[in-house]
């Protein structure tokens, strides 16, 4: 390469960094990458509002006692010696999307030795499992709306000896279209089992 080609190339360089580190340069790139990024989230604002790309729901279960609902379950001690609360259970939802109607399970696990009271004449409910009398479980027949609740039916009064009260717990889990929550259930391919221990829960105490 002779000596005219090669001051040739640098002369080029030297005309690119010149323009590379120019303040017309600079100003041009950050106006670029500025209105890159405007544009981006802009647009990303209106996928959101407009569509559900971005949305979920994010449910979970809760107790309503009196007007207040709680991931715990207060019992008072009754006169005759019994741990008595009554209540109805409700499902939160803390997502951005609505769960609507038909979309999903809840299950429910009673503590061992708890029964739901069955009205003779009405007959067993249809959301107790006639296998196991502990398990509830139904279709999700009402909305559950971003940032609400949405309460489950009746309210259930329990009276439990103290024999069955041992540091008890509520465990429950959804099976939605958009998979399970607590989402770190997951159910085995091959038994169709889910293991206990990943359940959500729902503490119980005596006040």
């Amino acid at each position: 390469m002779s000596v005219c080609e090669v001051s040739a190339i640098l002369e080029f360089f030297n005309f690119i960094q010149g323009f590379v580190f120019s303040k017309e340069f600079q100003i041009s790139l950050w106006s670029a990458i500025f209105s890159s990024v405007i544009v981006s989230v802009f647009i990303a604002l209106i996928v959101n509002y407009y569509t559900n790309f971005f949305k979920s729901p994010d449910i979970t279960m809760l107790v309503k006692q009196g007007d207040e609902y709680s991931d715990k379950l207060m019992f008072v001690e009754a006169p005759n010696g019994k741990y008595e609360a009554t209540f109805k259970f409700s499902i939160r939802n803390k997502g951005t999307q609505v769960l609507k109607p038909e979309e999903g399970y809840w299950h429910i696990y009673l503590p061992s030795g708890w029964r739901i009271n069955v009205d003779e004449e009405k007959g067993v409910p249809s959301y107790i499992d006639p296998g196991a009398p502990n398990h509830l479980r139904e279709l999700i027949r009402l909305p559950v709306y971003p940032n609400s609740f949405t309460d489950l039916g009746e309210y259930f009064t329990f009276s439990i000896e103290k024999v069955h009260f041992n540091s008890p717990e509520i465990h429950f889990f959804f099976e939605t279209n958009y998979g399970f929550f607590p989402d770190r259930i997951k159910r085995d391919r091959k038994t169709g089992l889910i293991k206990f221990d990943d359940f959500g829960k729902i503490k119980i105490s005596v006040r």
